[in-house]
């Protein structure tokens, strides 16, 4: 009974998801296609357009913005020092040392024919580094005159670009980079099951007859990132979320009801369905006409 309640209420989200906010899978689709021949038109002898974001994803998602990256083609990145050399094209080297985690540096390696990138480099100990701030100063213009983040912004904020480089990419640098990941960063396949076994038996000894904890982020998944912080998830379980409208209700348990009018995407209200026993949430209602 319990787990065709489950199964039901998993049906209704996802009509209801559906129909009234990312729209059908035919739907999505059909924007996804849509998107890839607008960036083939646009698409340029020098430069590459990609629609990213939740509108590349096919989803148009009340209030997001416009996200498009702009993938330059006379530039790429590289990690292998045996690399070979295209004609006319900027090589750049990534440095991870004394960067922020996720960040990293552009040091120039290698150009030859015209090079674009001169008013845009920083001199450091005797290389020369790209400018993340000084490229996007000086490519800001009409359209996008606001710099956000790592991206150019239009008045509105309706529009981010954002300039990408593309990786020059071997087997060998994909296995080599795999085995980076293993040994300095996540850990090896065996070392991430086994925090994982951890969290699941602390969370099962600090739950309780009325919660249920459950360590969540990129730690509940098994992954020690260098400056992530733990994610817990308090799991309540004298109060439930419904949808229906005929359901039978539990003894002890306080039932809420998702409305989403007039609330922001991605967001919901609770409405108070159903209550017995010991109220404990008495303290946290609002009344709303």
């Amino acid at each position: 009974m319990e787990e065709s309640i489950r199964q039901n209420a998993s049906i209704a989200l996802h009509r209801y998801l559906s129909h009234n906010i990312t729209g059908t899978e035919k739907h999505v689709k059909t924007i996804r296609m849509m998107n890839n021949a607008k960036d083939y038109l646009q698409t340029m002898r020098n430069c590459t357009f990609i629609t990213s974001g939740s509108f590349g994803e096919g989803l148009v998602m009340r209030g997001s913005d416009l996200d498009v990256m702009y993938v330059c083609k006379f530039a790429e990145v590289c990690e292998d020092k045996n690399v070979y050399f295209k004609p006319n094209i900027t090589y750049f080297e990534m440095e991870a040392e004394d960067c922020q985690p996720c960040f990293v540096r552009l040091r120039l390696r290698y150009f030859t024919g015209r090079f674009f990138f001169g008013s845009f480099l920083e001199e450091m100990g005797g290389n020369y580094y790209l400018s993340n701030a000084k490229l996007k100063e000086q490519m800001t213009d009409l359209r996008c005159p606001t710099i956000h983040g790592p991206c150019l912004s239009d008045t509105n904020d309706t529009l981010d670009i954002a300039l990408c480089f593309r990786k020059s990419s071997t087997q060998n640098e994909s296995i080599a980079l795999y085995q980076y990941l293993c040994h300095n960063i996540i850990g090896t396949e065996k070392h991430v099951k086994t925090i994982r076994m951890t969290n699941n038996a602390k969370d099962c000894l600090k739950s309780k007859g009325n919660c249920t904890y459950i360590t969540s982020g990129s730690y509940g998944e098994g992954l020690e990132m260098r400056g992530s912080d733990l994610d817990l998830m308090y799991v309540c379980k004298f109060a439930e979320v419904c949808e229906y409208k005929q359901m039978c209700f539990k003894p002890n348990i306080t039932y809420f009801e998702m409305d989403t009018e007039d609330s922001q995407p991605c967001f919901t209200r609770l409405r108070l369905r159903y209550f017995s026993g010991r109220f404990f949430f008495a303290c946290f209602i609002e009344e709303i006409d």
